[in-house]
């Protein structure tokens, strides 16, 4: 589906020391289709399950903001107002056709783990 939470990918690298010794994790880059993230953020799921749009709209440092040819200019602008009151630190990059400046991806070590911990204080928390 293309969906995943990413926050157990990243609580795996952060709290695990054969994992943070060794890598690092340098951006989280979520890909949203302009036309349907509203209805995948508006999804409500069975009890206990979490929305992974949302997830990784809150966890990205980068948002592809894709397929902004398919909405006019006004469906976009309320999209991006939209994102911004779930994630006011991600830097919104508009692509068409997931076509995407690596250079503004990759390679920037742009991760904050800050703006994680202000969107879920309880993030490193153990479940029980």
């Amino acid at each position: 589906t293309g969906l995943a939470d990413p926050a157990p990918v990243v609580y795996t690298v952060q709290t695990n020391p054969k994992m943070s010794d060794n890598y690092r994790i340098d951006s989280i880059v979520c890909l949203a289709d302009c036309k349907h993230i509203g209805a995948h953020l508006d999804e409500k799921k069975p009890d206990g399950s979490i929305n992974e749009a949302l997830q990784q709209v809150a966890f990205a440092d980068k948002i592809l903001l894709n397929k902004i040819d398919l909405v006019t200019r006004e469906e976009k602008e309320a999209l991006e107002a939209r994102l911004r009151t779930i994630n006011k630190f991600a830097t919104v990059i508009e692509t068409e056709r997931s076509r995407a400046p690596l250079d503004k991806i990759l390679g920037l070590n742009s991760f904050n783990m800050e703006s994680i911990l202000s969107y879920d204080p309880s993030f490193f928390e153990s479940e029980e």
